[in-house]
């Protein structure tokens, strides 16, 4: 139990605010496919600002994070992504 705090504390993902059970099988499998989808773009010649800032805002919708009242950072690495 202690890993898996440590591991959502590392993604900012607040357990407190979202309980386990809050996040659902098919909200996972759809922010999977929302990184799958980040990832094509990241691997492009020259991925698009915009099309990183709109997935990146879908995959935070689906799957909650914490960032209090910073704004949420762009997924615009492989790095982050994986």
């Amino acid at each position: 139990k202690d890993m898996f705090n440590h591991a959502m504390r590392a993604m900012n993902i607040d357990v407190l605010k979202m309980p386990l059970g809050a996040v659902t099988k098919a909200q996972i499998a759809k922010g999977y496919e929302v990184l799958v989808e980040l990832n094509r773009e990241l691997e492009k010649s020259k991925p698009s600002k915009n099309s990183i800032d709109t997935v990146t805002s879908q995959f935070y919708t689906l799957i909650p994070h914490s960032f209090g009242r910073a704004a949420p950072p762009a997924l615009s690495t492989k790095i982050a992504v994986d």
